[in-house]
């Protein structure tokens, strides 16, 4: 399978997304990747870093290009 079938498969599969504002105080931030749409990155409500914006496979994509 070429990278780009593994990409159009990610997306094909992609779960559905938790939206974080309707999640109770205090649980995870959950960040989704902008090429596939699964989990790149959770943090903590008080995370003070910036979120991935691409999951590894994504990122490991675009590092190959």
């Amino acid at each position: 399978m070429t990278p780009l079938e593994a990409l159009e498969e990610r997306k094909r599969t992609a779960p559905e997304q938790k939206i974080n504002a309707c999640l109770p105080a205090g649980s995870p931030m959950y960040f989704y990747c902008k090429m596939c749409g699964h989990l790149a990155d959770k943090l903590p409500e008080s995370y003070t870093c910036r979120p991935k914006q691409l999951c590894a496979d994504c990122q490991a994509l675009k590092d190959t290009q």
